[in-house]
């Protein structure tokens, strides 16, 4: 069980198509119920070292709710449902065999960068970046 917040989502901040994924959840996100951390982050090596989960890859997106850390389909459907109103109907998409879901998680995960290209550097992390840059320049 983690110790980390609620609704976390790590993910892969070079890849074009997690990048998209993010900017349509960040779209429809009014509430601010997600928080976004690119996996090459500092932030988002601390949340893996703080869980424990070293042998992570970029394959593989991790969402943390209430304490526990999904992976993969689950992590993704999670992170969809968490936006609330008709995205709650996501969760439906769980009583598909994980085994079925995750198969087909890891093909896409594996063709991403040919598919979807790469992103020199995530929205988030430039974001994060130029945060920190303007409230370091202030002190």
């Amino acid at each position: 069980m983690s110790n980390m917040g609620n609704n976390i989502l790590v993910f892969d901040g070079t890849c074009g198509l997690c990048d998209r994924i993010v900017k349509f959840l960040k779209k429809r996100d009014h509430a601010k119920r997600i928080t976004y951390v690119a996996s090459q982050s500092p932030e988002g090596q601390a949340i893996i070292e703080a869980e424990d989960l070293t042998s992570f890859d970029n394959d593989t997106v991790i969402f943390i709710d209430a304490g526990y850390c999904y992976f993969q389909s689950t992590a993704a459907i999670k992170a969809l449902s968490a936006l609330g109103g008709k995205w709650k109907h996501a969760m439906l998409l769980l009583k598909l065999p994980v085994c079925c879901r995750d198969n087909i998680y890891r093909l896409i995960a594996r063709k991403r960068y040919f598919l979807f290209g790469r992103v020199n550097t995530c929205e988030i992390s430039a974001v994060a970046r130029k945060n920190s840059s303007a409230s370091s320049s202030t002190n």
